[in-house]
């Protein structure tokens, strides 16, 4: 995935893993449900920055 901020259908890559082939339901970014998970995280990650914090400091 690339760094946030960035669109395509969101602009999301589907991630090349071991673990994606065996449980592709939770990674396959074309389902709305994992779309709206980045888009909940690209959202969270961009109002961290906005207040000088990062991901991880914010939650």
């Amino acid at each position: 995935m690339p760094a946030h901020g960035t669109s395509g259908v969101f602009g999301w890559r589907q991630p090349q893993s071991a673990r994606a082939d065996l449980i592709p339901g939770r990674f396959l970014i074309t389902l709305d449900r994992n779309q709206r998970k980045l888009a909940a995280a690209d959202a969270l990650a961009t109002l961290a920055e906005q207040h000088g914090l990062t991901l991880i400091t914010l939650c």
